[in-house]
């Protein structure tokens, strides 16, 4: 049995940094078009950081240069709120397997 301390990712996580760029619209409903960088990525998400302000459940599109392909994500929520910007962990919206087309090892289960 699995503790209620212990949550089971569906995908592990890895640092890595990914050039990508975010488009949508910021909390003041201003477009935007962004380069930035992943910090983390995992199968079905990342870790990225903008200077835009936006909200838990947005959805923007970001497109990864390095493999062409563009998807929608939701924004999961502010992770942080960091010099360079507010980190938000981001979730792919697609069935897509690999958007980052990198191997990823299996899910393991990690402290909350």
């Amino acid at each position: 049995m699995i503790s209620p301390n212990i949550e089971t990712r569906r995908s592990a996580r890895i640092r890595h940094a990914v050039p990508v760029h975010i488009s949508g619209t910021d909390v003041r409903g201003r477009d935007f078009i962004v380069r930035t960088l992943t910090s983390v990525l995992s199968r079905f998400g990342a870790r990225i950081i903008l200077k835009q302000e936006l909200l838990a459940e947005q959805e923007v599109v970001i497109y990864c240069p390095s493999t062409g392909k563009e998807e929608s994500a939701r924004i999961v929520k502010l992770l942080a709120s960091e010099s360079a910007g507010y980190a938000y962990g981001v979730e792919l919206l697609s069935d897509e397997k690999n958007f980052w087309d990198i191997p990823f090892p299996p899910a393991v289960e990690s402290q909350n």
